[in-house]
Order: structure tokens, then C-alpha cells, then sequence
């Protein structure tokens, strides 16, 4: 029993090194992939940068998972301990999962004292939520973003198939005839499954040093009709002075003389809409009626998602023309009652001016509540 536990202890302290020693590799290889993620590329460029994304794609599943798919002088010499990679996949034994089965196979089995269980809990939950968690994210926030992106190089580019199997496809023209228009001229998908047929330079980082640019000196943007146009990225990119002032309010002096009156009838017409609405009383004289403070409560009750109480509705209720708040016998705790605080906030929307009692000799509070009393007196 005691052997097992320093075995499996000591796999994983291993895992938390390992974790820890590929974190930032990882961090900087998605960051690469951000900086290239541009528009205009060419059909063989965006193939390179899912070609680079695959490949940072594999470094995380061999943090989260183990799964080795690539050349690597290192010795794995510690067991899977887990059920969830690539059936036949090799393993390093050092991964989240990994972690996460020898801490459950530890607690269920007590071969560890429940203050170490703890510690371990806090440095697997960290990595794998706030740290590895947050990195998977990013990387797959950068691959939409990409996918999003627009060329005038090919027409639209398309994802297929799951992991270890996904395929990325650059359709586009390959001719006049419109029907060709979603022909694939590039297809690009992962060819490294493991580290005996893998192709890579040991140990390669192949993010390091990676570089496109937009564009292709040997390719050229076509129109839609098929004939070469290398004004197409131009239109594309210009954005002239004009737009950019109307898009932030900035109009032609001109533009503004010649359409006054049309300017002036649409600010009317905006006026007359933030007029505030008067509800009509037997008396025929229009007066501004605000809501009473028993029916907001009950408004914010269900804006929150909560019951509204029957002794809070007791309260905000209206007698002889006032609200009679009594508290007396209302207590306010900061888990069970804190959305009854929202009752002052009611009862000043009623009328701050209209109450002819304020009682609170009994109350008891357990949360900073004067503040809400001493509103309404």
C-alpha cells in the first residue's frame, strides 16, 4: 500500500512538472498563430497556418491527454492512467488526465492524508481550469477567427472531420465557368499520428520562427467573372475619409446644408418620441402616474428570479394615501432575505415624501442596512 502511494505520488509530481514546463511553449505557439491570423492570405498560406494550428492543436492534447504525435528524444517511462485519448495512442502518463485519475485513484483508495488530497485538488483544478483551460480557449477563439476571415484569393474556407481527423479546405475559381467556383484548391490535414511515422524534427517547434504575409507572389486575386483583377485587394482595403467620418457621426458641411430641413424634421420627430407618456385620469387632465411601490417589488422580484414575499408586499402596500413602512418585525439576513433590500428602492420609486410611518424599534438587521432607513425618513 505504501509503495503504491509513493508511485503513484511521484507520477504525479511528474505530471505538475511537465504541465508546468510546456505551459508557456504552448502560450507562445497560439500566440504565433494569433499574429498570422490575417486576411488575404493565399490558399497555400492559409494551408500553412492550419498546418501550424494542428500542430499546436497536438501539443495540447499531449497536456491534456498525453498523447504523444510526434518525434521526441524523450523516455516516457510512466503509465496511462486514464481511458479517455486515442485508442493505440502512445502515452506519457504525465498529463491532466492523468493527474486527475491518481488523485481519485488516492482519495477512493485513502493513500494519501486529506490536507496533501486537498493541496493536489488546488494545483490539478488550477491548471486545468484557469491555466491549460484558458489556453484551449484561445485557441480555438483564433481558429474561428480565422475561418471568418476574408481573401480575395479564394472564396470561403471550410473545416471537416474531428480530432486527430480534421481537414481544412480553400475552395475558390479554378476557371471562367461560374460552377467552378467552389473547386478546392488546397487541402490541408494532419499527417502525424504518432512519433514512429511522424515526419517532424525531434523535439520541433515548428511556431518558432513561422512567418506569412498576405497575399502570394504567384498567385493572383480574381473577379468574379474569372479574369485577373489585381485591383481587387485594393478595393477591399480602402476605406476612404468619407466613410470613416460618416461611421463616427462625422458628416459632410455640405451634405448637412443641402438635406437641413430633412435633419430638422427627423429631430422633431425624436423629440416628440422622448416626450414622456401621460396616462389620462377621469378629470381629463394628463398627470404623470408612477408605478406603486408594491408592484415594482414584485417587477424586480421577477426581473431576479425570485418569489416576492408576502409580508414585503404587506408593507409596500398603500393605506390612506401613504405607505406605513413597519419593520418591526422584519429581519433582513445577508443569504435567506437579501432580496428584500430591494424593497427601499421600491418604495423611494413610489413617492420619498408620501410616508406617514416609518417603524424599525423591532427590526433586526444582519446586513449594512441603515443607510436603506434613514433614505426614507
Amino acid at each position: 500500500m505504501r509503495g503504491e502511494a509513493q508511485r503513484l505520488s511521484a507520477q504525479l509530481e511528474a505530471a505538475f512538472t511537465e504541465i508546468e514546463r510546456l505551459k508557456p511553449i504552448y502560450c507562445r505557439a497560439i500566440s504565433q498563430l494569433e499574429t498570422h491570423a490575417v486576411p488575404n492570405l493565399s490558399a497555400q498560406s492559409a494551408g500553412k497556418w492550419f498546418e501550424l494550428y494542428l500542430r499546436v492543436a497536438d501539443l495540447g492534447v499531449q497536456i491534456r491527454r498525453g498523447e504523444i504525435r510526434h518525434r521526441t528524444k524523450q523516455n516516457f517511462t510512466h503509465p496511462c492512467m486514464h481511458n479517455t485519448g486515442t485508442k493505440g495512442a502512445v502515452h506519457s502518463g504525465l498529463s491532466i488526465d492523468d493527474g486527475n485519475a491518481i488523485y481519485l485513484l488516492m482519495e477512493t483508495r485513502e493513500l494519501a492524508k486529506e490536507r496533501r488530497l486537498s493541496q493536489w485538488f488546488i494545483r490539478i483544478d488550477g491548471l486545468d481550469r484557469d491555466d491549460i483551460g484558458q489556453l484551449d480557449k484561445k485557441l480555438s477563439s483564433c481558429l474561428d477567427h480565422f475561418l471568418e476571415l476574408r481573401s480575395a484569393y479564394y472564396v470561403r474556407l471550410e473545416l471537416n472531420g474531428k480530432d486527430p481527423h480534421e481537414e481544412l479546405l480553400a475552395l475558390g475559381e479554378t476557371g471562367v465557368d461560374a460552377s467552378q467556383k467552389n473547386q478546392v484548391l488546397v487541402k490541408t490535414s494532419r499527417q502525424c499520428f504518432g512519433p514512429k511515422k511522424c515526419s517532424c524534427k525531434e523535439d520541433a517547434e515548428p511556431w518558432n520562427g513561422f512567418a506569412l504575409k498576405p497575399g502570394d507572389p504567384h498567385t493572383e486575386p480574381r473577379s468574379s467573372n474569372g479574369v485577373v483583377n489585381s485591383a481587387v485587394l485594393a478595393q477591399k482595403e480602402d476605406v476612404g475619409i468619407l466613410d470613416i467620418k460618416r461611421q463616427w457621426g462625422f458628416g459632410d458641411n455640405g451634405d448637412r446644408d443641402t438635406d437641413a430641413a430633412a435633419l430638422a424634421r427627423d429631430a422633431a420627430e425624436l423629440a416628440q418620441r422622448r416626450k414622456p407618456r401621460r396616462v389620462v385620469t377621469s378629470s381629463g387632465g394628463g398627470v404623470r402616474l408612477a408605478p406603486s411601490a408594491k408592484n415594482l417589488y414584485i417587477q424586480k422580484c421577477e426581473e431576479n428570479g425570485t418569489k416576492p414575499k408576502p409580508h414585503m408586499q404587506t408593507i409596500l402596500t398603500v393605506r390612506n394615501g401613504s405607505l406605513q413602512l413597519n419593520l418591526s418585525q422584519v429581519g433582513f439576513h445577508p443569504a435567506d432575505d437579501l432580496q428584500d433590500l430591494r424593497f427601499g428602492h421600491c418604495a423611494n420609486s413610489y413617492d420619498p415624501h408620501a410616508y406617514a410611518k416609518v417603524s424599525s424599534a423591532s427590526a433586526f438587521v444582519a446586513y449594512p442596512f441603515p443607510n436603506v432607513l434613514t433614505s426614507l425618513l
